[in-house]
C-alpha cells in the first residue's frame, strides 16, 4: 500500500511511524525504508529501496512490490493498521505480564506492581472492548 496508495500514502506512513507498528515484523527493515521515503514526500521506488536492503529483504520487497493487486483503499489500510495495533498491544501485554511475574517473584515494590497491574488491565480493555 505504501508503494501504490498515492491518495493516502503519507497518512499511512505517519500512522505506522507514530505507533511504531512495523517494529518486530519480518518486513520491519522494508517498512522502515518505505516509511522514511514517504515521510520525505518522495515516491517509493522498489529498485532504489532495494539497494539499501540485505538480499533477503530485497527479494521480499520485490515479491511484494510486483504482486498483482487491486488498487488499495483507505478502508483496507485502516484494517491493516488495526491488525498491527492489536499485535503491538498484545506484545506489550505479554511484556507487562512478564514484568508482573518478575516483580511478584522478587517481592518488588508494591507501587511498581500496582502500576504494572493497572497497565495490564488497560491493555486488556483495549484488546477486548465491551460489546
Amino acid at each position: 500500500m505504501l508503494i501504490e496508495a498515492e491518495e493516502f500514502r503519507s497518512q499511512l506512513a505517519q500512522e505506522i511511524r507514530a505507533g511504531e507498528l512495523h517494529r518486530g515484523l519480518e518486513t520491519e527493515r522494508i517498512l522502515e525504508a518505505l516509511v522514511g521515503v514517504c515521510e520525505l514526500g518522495e515516491l517509493p521506488d522498489a529498485a532504489s529501496l532495494a539497494m539499501a536492503l540485505e538480499e533477503r529483504d530485497r527479494r521480499l520487497l520485490f515479491e511484494i512490490a510486483f504482486e498483482a493487486a487491486a488498487a488499495p483503499t483507505w478502508e483496507e489500510a485502516e484494517s491493516c493498521l488495526a491488525v498491527l495495533r492489536r499485535r503491538r498491544a498484545e506484545e506489550e501485554l505479554a511484556t507487562v505480564q512478564r514484568q508482573i511475574e518478575t516483580q511478584a517473584a522478587l517481592a518488588g515494590s508494591s507501587g511498581e506492581l500496582r502500576r504494572l497491574l493497572e497497565r495490564k488491565q488497560e491493555l486488556r480493555r483495549r484488546l477486548d472492548p465491551p460489546a
